[in-house]
């Protein structure tokens, strides 16, 4: 008798279990879906320029697959978009992690390292634009932006040497950059090889087109910044001369 009720209860409990397991597969086989849905979406309000509502249908594809990563992807677009760098690069970082590939279609990441990178060399977190820059070169050896954006983080930091070898590889890449060869030749003024030099501001002038005062005034600029950098240093190592 005993046994009975048991075996009945048993089945009572399967029946009433079929119903919630058969539920809860559909649930979770619905989730890679919905969350594909919501990246359409948020494609969508971003192709208008609603990026406050693309980052809303993102963030909700993020939840419903935290391993899909065209969302952290085209979140990072959207971020980017509303200048928020920072946020941008770390679900680009996140997208990267879970498909390598997308850098290989997504101009976007490489830019928005490079901007970051270009804004803290103004105000001269040169380690931290320093790895932004390697970073791009990292998974893209052809962005000539990267190399002249890192080589202007080591020329304002003292390093003219290596400086001059990113230079070199950004004019290789791209022999009509006048940037380029102007930064690389205050580069090459700094270990005092003037001739160098005096090829590389000829050439930047030609290239560019600008009035040569132009140009004076963007050699001033950037060696107001390299004689901030070697201020600072010397007030955290008075060891450290001219």
């Amino acid at each position: 008798m005993q046994g009975t009720v048991v075996k009945n209860s048993g089945r009572r409990c399967l029946v009433l279990a079929i119903p919630l397991l058969l539920f809860a597969g559909t649930v979770i086989g619905q989730e890679p879906a919905k969350a594909g849905r919501y990246v359409k979406l948020g494609v969508s309000r971003y192709a208008r320029g609603d990026f406050y509502h693309a980052i809303e249908y993102f963030e909700l594809a993020v939840a419903s697959n935290p391993r899909l990563a065209s969302a952290y992807l085209n979140r990072g677009k959207a971020l980017q978009a509303k200048g928020d760098l920072d946020g941008a690069i770390s679900d680009y970082e996140r997208a990267m992690e879970i498909d390598p590939s997308v850098v290989e279609t997504n101009n976007e990441i490489a830019q928005a390292y490079n901007l970051r990178g270009a804004i803290r060399v103004r105000v001269l977190h040169l380690d931290e634009a320093i790895n932004d820059f390697s970073r791009v070169i990292g998974f893209d050896p052809d962005n000539a932006e990267s190399f002249v954006g890192r080589g202007s983080a080591l020329l304002i930091d003292g390093d003219y040497e290596a400086a001059v070898k990113d230079f070199d590889a950004a004019v290789a890449m791209a022999p009509l950059d006048s940037t380029a060869y102007l930064i690389r030749g205050v580069a090459q003024m700094h270990l005092h090889k003037c001739d160098d030099a005096a090829k590389d501001f000829e050439k930047s002038l030609r290239l560019s087109g600008k009035l040569p005062f132009l140009l004076q005034l963007q050699i001033l600029e950037i060696e107001s910044r390299i004689n901030e950098v070697r201020r600072q240093k010397s007030l955290q190592n008075p060891l450290i001369g001219d």
